[in-house]
């Protein structure tokens, strides 16, 4: 199966524009380990810094939805 990955990497891919004139866009896809191992380095956080934005999300959602429920309860009240 790596051999089809590595033949997927290497393939060259050549787009024909019609509305520009026939002319001719081409695009060269290479896929290498070393690559993805470089894309990894690319979001590349420390884990309290995740939690703790992950926890500023969670309160922000809770928050929302509380104060949204409070808004819809008072109307109900109001409507009686």
């Amino acid at each position: 199966m790596s051999t089809k990955m590595e033949e997927l990497g290497d393939a060259v891919t050549a787009l024909t524009d019609s509305s520009a004139g026939g002319r001719q866009l081409s695009e060269t896809s290479t896929f290498s380990s070393s690559d993805s191992a470089r894309d990894n380095d690319l979001f590349d956080f420390p884990p309290g810094l995740v939690a703790l934005l992950s926890v500023i999300y969670g309160s922000v959602s809770v928050i929302a939805v509380v104060g949204n429920l409070l808004v819809r309860g008072g109307e109900a009240l109001l409507q009686r």
